[in-house]
């Protein structure tokens, strides 16, 4: 009876509106606040897991799916963003928290599909939300929804971590629609596009770099 957030790029009739992301973005950061204390996740984030990530989108996008290497130059940026984040302070991640993991009843919702979960940068999180490449959102929209999130969590400087870990989470999620393309899995080639123009219009913000 439960229906998953609508998705525009996925051919939806509609998109779900911002004061439904906004009640989504408030119960994140609680989500997030959650003391880890007696819960069980899997192991936490760790330098060998942000290399994973990336080696996946490497291996799957670039060199399978384009025949090329990764640049020293972009190897060196990832490194730098793994640092970042390894930097955050760490909280409850679920860490696949994209649209079709919203279930939608009336005007209520809940989070499905924690398997993933474990302690890490709650912004990886907001990344995965603000960037999916299963629904669109505006740049504005993604701003205000950005702030909000960082004001209910007590860390405006959050907004400033939020473009490295989307370029993060969009690599993973790329990689990730490669490797179950090529194994036969191909409706996820259609979020491939997606998820790679986010990522370049991410980067786009990501000044330092």
């Amino acid at each position: 009876e439960h229906k998953t957030l609508v998705m525009e790029n996925a051919g939806a009739e509609k998109k779900m509106a911002f004061a439904d992301y906004a009640s989504v973005v408030e119960a994140l950061a609680r989500f997030a606040s959650i003391p880890l204390d007696g819960i069980e996740t899997e192991k936490p984030f760790s330098p060998e897991l942000w290399k994973w990530e990336i080696d996946l989108f490497e291996r799957h996008v670039l060199s399978g799916r384009y025949a090329t290497e990764m640049p020293a130059a972009a190897a060196e940026e990832f490194s730098k963003i793994a640092l970042l984040l390894e930097s955050e302070p760490k909280g409850l991640v679920h860490r696949d928290f994209q649209s079709t993991n919203i279930l939608w009843k009336g005007g209520s919702f809940k989070f499905i599909d924690f398997q993933a979960m474990r302690p890490g940068p709650a912004v990886y999180d907001l990344a995965s939300l603000l960037y999916d490449p299963y629904a669109s959102l505006a740049a504005d929209d993604r701003d205000a929804l950005a702030k909000m999130y960082a004001a209910k969590c007590g860390r405006e400087g959050m907004t400033r971590i939020l473009p490295y870990a989307a370029v993060q989470r969009l690599a993973q999620c790329a990689g990730a629609y490669g490797r179950l393309s090529a194994a036969g899995k191909t409706e996820f080639e259609r979020f491939m596009q997606p998820a790679l123009e986010n990522m370049l219009a991410v980067t786009d913000i990501c000044h330092e770099f």
